[in-house]
């Protein structure tokens, strides 16, 4: 019984320099560069992050010419413009999705902090919960997409001040993010779009101020 564990002892011994050769070997595999896939991932993370800039781009000029339509008198739940304003927020919506993982790593905290950076830069005090504003941005603008395609009808029916309220909280928020945030080329498109708004709401209200009548 010795004999056979004196035996299986020294196997062992003669084997072990073999085992640990090859155990170097494997590891060696395995924390090999691989310097194409890495161009691989940076190439793909350029993507997400270029994608993402123009998700909410595109999605911003949706917002202002689906607005720009109702103030030329066509109606919310016209079949067409329900779809763009859908599109719209389902860019935002990507946009949200792809900035966390393209700029942020997929981490929520780390995208809290950098909401609050901007704001220290930009206000002079850090406010992180913009982030959140963010998401309400997203989940208003989608909700109402979704009412004007599944219950037009009923949707048409909603009080002024409901849709009112509605496009104010977008444009808002969509002023501070193409233009208070924002600089150089992508400020000064979002100064002249918000220009273009503001001409044609004036010309709506001089349209019912003259179509109204005189007491």
């Amino acid at each position: 019984m010795l004999g056979a564990e004196n035996s299986y002892r020294y196997t062992l011994n003669l084997l072990s320099p073999f085992a640990v050769s090859l155990q170097a070997d494997f590891a060696g595999w395995f924390t090999i560069d691989f310097p194409l896939a890495a161009t691989v991932m940076d190439e793909i993370s350029s993507l997400e992050a270029i994608g993402s800039l123009w998700a909410i781009r595109i999605s911003l000029l949706l917002l202002v010419g689906c607005l720009s339509s109702e103030l030329l008198g066509v109606a919310k739940t016209n079949r067409r413009l329900s779809g763009i304003w859908l599109i719209g927020a389902i860019l935002a919506l990507c946009h949200s999705i792809g900035a966390l993982f393209a700029f942020h790593h997929g981490s929520h905290t780390e995208a809290f902090e950098s909401t609050a950076q901007q704001t220290q830069e930009l206000m002079g005090f850090r406010f992180g919960a913009g982030l959140y504003v963010n998401y309400v941005f997203v989940a208003v603008w989608l909700c109402d997409a979704l009412l004007r395609q599944i219950t037009p009808i009923r949707y048409a029916s909603f009080p002024k001040a409901y849709h009112y309220s509605i496009n104010a909280f977008l444009l808002f928020i969509a002023v501070n993010g193409a233009i208070v945030f924002k600089s150089g080329w992508v400020r000064g498109i979002g100064i002249f779009l918000v220009c273009i708004l503001m001409a044609l709401a004036w010309r709506r209200y001089q349209q019912k101020s003259n179509s109204s009548p005189l007491p």
